[in-house]
């Protein structure tokens, strides 16, 4: 039994579960080297079909209207280009200034016209059939399958049951999921037990917290929808004591709440937010935006999950959406008193999505054919593509790439990484199948010496150019997680979505995979069972420096998205100054 996950817009995935377990799950960026590549992902289709095969049962779609379907019909996610605030083509124009001034003297009369529009168009979207026989019709054409096999997906319904899998069958789990918008919806609380979700709370999009976000982040000269990690990466450089923090979050509270229902109530709609903040913020130091920005999000869910938490006495908790990739966020809730045990859906914007439709869908097919479940965790998120040495190989001969590079099959892999690593070499490992979601997890990862500072510069020359600000990551021995960071509730964190302050052997050990103001981490612990190579490569690189971790970013050029073949491995070490790559067994080096 087969069941198909597919999601069309930003960052469009698609995952494949057989017989309960997910067997394969990647982003179509990866295929077509589209950074958060958006619309139909036939690429990645294409791919399973022709390793797996096309004995689909079902293919779940995590929109249950048809107007994800009218996006994708006029190639509207295609053509979305982010651009600045002051811009030409946003600010000056007359359009913009006729909203803006509209936002600014009658907010109350342009929300209203904001409000009534939305609501008729989403009226006309949910009633009309012809369109919903239409989007049937498209998903059958793109997939290759019957209509009877397409089913839609409530969106926030989707994240819920993405974690699904992960969860203690004998207890009860409260889900929360928090986004920008998905049908109609920006966020929702529910109850997991026994196998089964039942929803009891759902927030209306024109209360997005996830929005105000996206438009701060446009505000302060970065991609909305992208870029949110770096004003989260900001944030801690500013004073929170300072009056021009507290003047920002103050704005913040003014105009967003929880109510009386435990929902977000936010007093602008999320349309009229970019013309708002424009006038209340336009001269606000970015620093101090930043700041506020975060201490009032953190707050703001703080208080949520802290209502939900004391009105259903629940006290182990899940997460998914897109506001939950805000790691900060994530470490400030996991270190609540009245939360006992707390699992973050890893990468959990709409990409995660496919997960909660493989479940669901795999339910469908249990209930109608009258057999028992049996929904397996996933684990080490290595879902990807994958070549062996013999492509490694094939391909060096082909392209005689031993007379570019200096280039030699070595048995012990790990072990000469770890040295180069322990000399304070930078090295792009590529190993294994292709890690799914935001995050690398060491098989397509650029490694350093974690000890010293002065690998992010090196880093950052060679290839990233990061921003400044932003920190990096370690991974570390799982055993050895307690010595560098502070872990109080033992929290396994195998994906680096949830942060936490780091020890002074950690501050010693490890300060470049820390935050170089709060000292924070944002750990992979790494598990041995789950990827043995990696695990012997850090514990060789210990053996030599004392040091249970090593530094891991993505390895990609900059703008570009995580390498996925061969190819694109070598394209990275020709363009950047990349010295040493590990393709698998083979060491490659530059003459």
């Amino acid at each position: 039994m087969k069941i198909l996950g597919i999601y069309f817009g930003h960052n469009a995935t698609v995952g494949l579960m057989q017989n309960g377990k997910v067997i394969f799950c990647q982003s179509e960026e990866r295929f077509n080297r589209l950074k958060n590549s958006t619309g139909f992902p036939e690429k990645t289709l294409a791919y399973i079909y022709k390793t797996y095969g096309k004995d689909i049962d079902y293919v779940v779609f995590p929109q249950a209207t048809s107007a994800g379907y009218l996006y994708l019909k006029r190639d509207s996610f295609r053509s979305i280009r982010y651009q600045s605030y002051f811009s030409k083509t946003r600010f000056f124009t007359p359009v913009f200034l006729f909203k803006f001034l509209l936002a600014k003297y009658l907010p109350r009369l342009y929300a209203h016209f904001l409000r009534y529009k939305t609501q008729r168009y989403d009226a006309y979207v949910a009633k009309n059939k012809n369109l919903r026989k239409e989007a049937f019709s498209y998903f059958s054409k793109a997939t290759g399958l019957s209509e009877e096999k397409i089913i839609l997906m409530d969106h926030h319904q989707s994240h819920a049951f993405s974690v699904l899998s992960n969860l203690d069958k004998d207890k009860k789990t409260l889900i929360f999921t928090l986004d920008g918008e998905g049908d109609d919806a920006c966020g929702s609380v529910s109850i997991a037990e026994n196998g089964y979700i039942k929803e009891i709370s759902r927030m209306s999009k024109f209360n997005s917290i996830g929005y105000i976000y996206l438009e701060i982040t446009g505000l302060l000269g970065m991609k909305p929808n992208e870029d949110e990690f770096k004003v989260m990466g900001l944030a801690p450089y500013a004073k929170l004591g300072s009056d021009q923090v507290q003047e920002v979050y103050d704005e913040f509270r003014r105009i967003f709440r929880l109510n009386e229902r435990l929902e977000f109530e936010l007093d602008i709609p999320p349309g009229m937010l970019r013309y708002y903040f424009l006038d209340k913020f336009g001269y606000s130091r970015f620093d101090h935006l930043a700041a506020g920005l975060q201490r009032f999000l953190e707050d703001m869910v703080e208080e949520w999950v802290t209502a939900w938490v004391k009105k259903t006495g629940i006290t182990d908790i899940a997460a998914s959406g897109g506001v939950f990739m805000n790691v900060k966020m994530n470490q400030r809730i996991a270190e609540l008193d009245c939360v006992t045990d707390m699992f973050v859906m890893p990468s959990s914007s709409d990409e995660s999505t496919v997960f909660g439709c493989m479940a669901y869908g795999y339910q469908l097919y249990c209930k109608k054919n009258n057999i028992p479940t049996r929904l397996e965790p996933f684990s080490d998120l290595y879902l990807g593509v994958g070549q062996t040495n013999d492509d490694v190989k094939r391909y060096i001969e082909k392209n005689n790439l031993d007379k570019k590079y200096i280039v030699s099959h070595v048995a012990n892999i790990e072990k000469k990484i770890a040295e180069l690593l322990a000399e304070n070499q930078v090295v792009a490992r590529f190993a294994g199948r292709m890690e799914w979601g935001a995050r690398a997890l060491g098989n397509r990862s650029l490694l350093a010496n974690p000890s010293s500072r002065e690998s992010i510069m090196v880093i950052n020359e060679m290839i990233k150019n990061r921003d400044f600000w932003m920190p990096f990551a370690s991974s570390v021995l799982e055993e050895d997680v307690s010595r560098y960071l502070q872990n109080p509730k033992a929290l396994y964190l195998p994906y680096m979505i949830v942060t936490l302050h780091s020890t002074k052997e950690g501050q010693q050990d490890i300060p470049a995979g820390l935050h170089a103001y709060d000292m924070t981490g944002r750990p992979q612990a790494v598990r041995k069972s789950w990827n043995p190579q990696y695990y012997r490569l850090i514990s060789e690189f210990k053996n030599l420096t004392g040091i249970g971790a090593v530094l891991n970013t993505s390895f990609n050029l900059h703008g570009h998205p995580l390498v996925c073949t061969i190819d694109d491995a070598i394209e990275v070490l020709e363009k950047s100054k990349l010295r040493y790559l590990a393709l698998e067994n083979y060491l490659f080096e530059k003459r």
